[in-house]
């Protein structure tokens, strides 16, 4: 068990292991949020939208949050990926996912530029924030069709285990803008990380 404090709330939290299979959580909304072996999300409704948890400590199990950090191996914050659901059948949900890799930092609208420009929604938080490497970013889009119902991630040192455990139970790796399977923490060593979505 960890104690971990948001704000003025403290909680305690227990972080599930890979091979952990019960349910885990549900939305804020009580959408029917499950996390499965902490790293993975699923909401049968869609994700009305993602956002980054920037922490100062390891695995945390936060509803609607991968257990994964972003940064795992490379030193730097420890960073999650998190996806709020919403039961309103007619709101937009996401329904792609890019990444964003460059070599400075970017702003918000050089994030979407280079993800594909309107409706493309960035998200500012550097994934290696700390550890050196490239800045990665994060990028999805909504719309009413195609949504995806879960989202995954997965690290390990390396590549091939890392991508396979990813994609399991027929999710894809999400790309970046050049096409190509994005390695989360590209050029701050550590593990190979990947996010997937189905």
């Amino acid at each position: 068990m960890k104690n971990i404090i948001f704000g003025s709330l403290a909680l305690s939290l227990s972080v599930a292991a890979w091979a952990d299979t019960t349910p885990q959580s549900k939305g804020n909304d009580g959408s029917p949020y499950v996390i499965y072996g902490g790293d993975q999300i699923n909401n049968s409704d869609g994700f009305a939208s993602l956002s980054i948890h920037i922490a100062d400590t390891d695995a945390i199990d936060r509803d609607g949050c991968t257990t994964t950090d972003l940064n795992s191996g490379a030193g730097g914050d420890y960073i999650y990926l998190c996806a709020d659901g919403n039961n309103n059948p007619s709101s937009p949900k996401v329904t792609q996912l890019k990444i964003f890799q460059s070599d400075s930092s970017a702003e918000d609208t050089d994030i979407v530029t280079a993800c594909g420009g309107t409706g493309w929604i960035a998200l500012v938080e550097d994934l290696n924030q700390g550890s050196g490497g490239d800045w990665i970013y994060l990028c999805y889009k909504t719309g009413s069709s195609n949504k995806i119902t879960s989202i995954r991630t997965s690290n390990h040192s390396g590549k091939n285990t890392a991508m396979n455990h990813c994609k399991l139970n027929g999710h894809k790796v999400v790309k970046n803008t050049s096409s190509e399977a994005a390695d989360l923490n590209s050029g701050a060593g550590g593990d190979y990380i990947f996010v997937c979505t189905k």
